[in-house]
């Protein structure tokens, strides 16, 4: 199994776990650094998605965890997931649902509109849920080669104590951090209060709950 996107070997573990020979890829290294000082029985490698350097059908199955919602192209990420494997084999990626179904996704652009700008000059990249989008998810997969696609909601919850929250969101994703760090001091401040203030309403005991659905596409190489 190749695990794409593998950050600090999470699914390797989990895959190595069930008697899968593993290899995990990433393009930080520090993520591959991390991976493999945990003694895992699985392989770790600095590597694209985009562009894997494995020879053709090579893998039974390829999966990507959260991996896609980073990329600059995840289509071709798909392509060379379709490319890698062999017929008949299996990939399967997780991604997150948008701010229609998730809290987060609309408290945290929101106030950052009302209070900063998000035009921060972060790089280009392709709508952040398009692939929650399951006729979308259907056309990429099936425009890649991928057959018998199908799909399984994923109920999962953030919890976090309310004291922490902005600390996590700071260091805990990608592109939210870079456009929180990148305001001016006092409409930070003003920002980082009204996201407290929004996610204290799903905090209880001191502690924030919030639902963050997802959804696990999969399909069959031909």
């Amino acid at each position: 199994m190749l695990d794409a996107c593998c950050g600090t070997g999470l699914v390797a573990a989990a895959a190595a776990a069930l008697g899968a020979s593993v290899i995990g890829t990433d393009i930080c290294e520090a993520m591959v650094v991390e991976a493999g000082a945990k003694g895992l029985a699985a392989e770790f490698q600095i590597g694209d998605a985009e562009a894997l350097s494995f020879p053709d059908a090579s893998f039974d199955r390829v999966v990507c965890n959260f991996g896609l919602y980073h990329l600059p192209d995840p289509d071709r990420a798909i392509m060379e997931a379709a490319r890698v494997l062999k017929p008949g084999g299996r990939y399967a990626f997780t991604t997150w649902c948008g701010p229609e179904v998730s809290p987060l996704f609309r408290i945290i652009p929101a106030a950052v509109r009302t209070h900063g700008t998000p035009d921060v000059g972060l790089p280009e990249a392709p709508p952040p849920f398009r692939l929650a989008n399951r006729m979308e998810s259907v056309r990429v997969m099936r425009d890649a080669g991928f057959e018998d696609v199908a799909f399984v909601d994923i109920t999962s919850v953030l919890e976090c104590p309310i004291d922490e929250v902005i600390g996590f969101l700071e260091q805990g994703t990608v592109r939210m951090t870079m456009v929180l760090r990148a305001q001016a001091l006092e409409p930070r401040r003003r920002i980082e209060q009204e996201i407290r203030d929004r996610l204290s309403e799903y905090a209880e005991d001191g502690v924030v709950r919030l639902p963050m659905p997802a959804i696990v596409a999969s399909g069959r190489s031909k």
